[in-house]
């Protein structure tokens, strides 16, 4: 059974990669609300470690920023990440 986090994450990526194909960019208004939700379900449903999505979120974008910035991919892969 998908946990919630699970849900929300395939259903965002499903629309974030239909809207890629259809225009060839990610809007903020998909990318950082994705982003909220995820860090505020993982503080909710991991509560002894609050932190740690915020984190994640934060390396993830740390990486694939340095790969934007090599021109590798577009800023909003990045985001999504």
């Amino acid at each position: 059974m998908p946990s919630p986090i699970d849900v929300v994450l395939l259903g965002g990526l499903a629309v974030a990669a239909v809207t890629d194909y259809r225009t060839g960019r990610i809007p903020n208004a998909l990318t950082f609300p994705m982003m909220a939700v995820g860090i505020a379900m993982n503080a909710t449903l991991v509560p002894e470690d609050p932190l740690r999505g915020l984190v994640g979120c934060a390396a993830a974008f740390l990486l694939h920023f340095v790969v934007y910035s090599l021109g590798v991919q577009k800023a909003g892969d990045a985001k999504l990440l």
